[in-house]
């Protein structure tokens, strides 16, 4: 078989940071687009590895969204700001399987939820909160979340561990899609991995493409095409 690992800092404590990029692109009629863009810089550091899984803390240090000035984007930057500090446990194929600080994080919603409702009302406001309080009352949902495109998927990506001798990999995602990846060692020292899924729905396709040198992630890209709408996800080392 054909192995790929993650090379981790020899110095424990030490990590990498990112720029994540969202670009939404939707057709709302012929000709007609709206474009939203949301940044973020995340430090990613690996703390230890514990038996077969690695300790990792996870840092945003700084959100952009585009449409931040209007009511409805600075309330979703607000609500960012609950899941700015992660520290969770991945397997040998990157992928999250444990939260450390779950209980904070439903605490810190809690506490959260307060000072917003001094500001924000309405049916629309209710709704989501009631999203985010049932979506907290599983530590299961919250990972699948946290493994989305738009949170930290493309990091934990779970592209890592053992490879067909043909550099080929099969994920499955859900009952409806798989992934298919396809590693090639562009260099001695940098790996590209292609990744594409298929689903019961033609239209809908998601495929992506990430390089890593010496065993860092340095970039992902994956782009979401569903119906009229575009979604275009980055991933960027910077240090």
């Amino acid at each position: 078989m054909n192995q790929f690992y993650i090379n981790h800092p020899v110095k424990i404590g030490l990590g990498n940071t990112y720029v994540f990029e969202s670009n939404v692109s939707e057709e709302i009629s012929p000709n007609y687009f709206t474009q939203k863009k949301y940044i973020r810089d995340v430090e990613i550091h690996f703390l230890k590895k514990h038996k077969e899984l690695y300790h990792y803390h996870i840092l945003c240090t700084k959100f952009d969204f585009s449409d931040q000035d209007t009511a409805i984007g600075f309330f979703l930057k607000k609500i960012s700001y609950l899941f700015d500090e992660i520290d969770l446990y991945a397997d040998e194929e990157n992928n999250i399987v444990k939260l450390n600080n779950f209980i904070t994080l439903k605490l810190r919603w809690k506490e959260l939820q307060m000072k917003l409702w001094e500001t924000n009302k309405g049916s629309e406001v209710e709704n989501y909160f009631r999203q985010i309080s049932n979506l907290l009352e599983d530590e299961g949902k919250v990972i699948k979340f946290l493994t989305g495109y738009n949170m930290f998927g493309l990091y934990f990506n779970g592209q890592t561990g053992q490879y067909s001798e043909d550099g080929k990999k099969t994920r499955k995602i859900s009952e409806e899609k798989m992934e298919y990846l396809h590693k090639k060692n562009s260099s001695e020292e940098k790996i590209t991995i292609k990744m594409r899924t298929s689903e019961d729905i033609d239209e809908n396709l998601t495929e992506g493409i990430s390089i890593y040198e010496k065993g860092v992630l340095k970039e992902n890209f994956v782009k979401i095409t569903e119906n009229n709408c575009q979604i275009k996800y980055s991933l960027l080392w910077v240090g």
